[in-house]
């Protein structure tokens, strides 16, 4: 089902830009690519993942200690971190 919904308008886009394009296919399949990259990104996070998996906080009442040490890690590397998930 989710081919039939993302990969059919990806096929007829594709087949656009390869017809339209002339000597500039390569550069626009790249930025095709990427914004395809970007735009299941968003949806995967947003509407796909949710649909499979159970995403919950991870709370400092139960995992106080995990918690403490991704924090630590991330500020020692400068990721910035405002929530932490847990998937089930």
């Amino acid at each position: 089902m989710l081919w039939l919904v993302f990969g059919t308008p990806a096929f007829f886009l594709i087949m656009f830009v390869i017809e339209w394009g002339g000597d500039l296919v390569p550069l626009l399949m790249l930025i095709v690519s990427v914004s395809f990259m970007f735009i299941y990104k968003y949806l995967y996070i947003n509407i796909i993942g949710p649909m499979y998996n159970k995403y919950e906080n991870l709370t400092e009442e139960k995992h106080s200690k995990l918690r403490s040490q991704i924090q630590c890690l991330c500020k020692d590397v400068g990721f910035p971190i405002d929530k932490i998930y847990v998937v089930d």
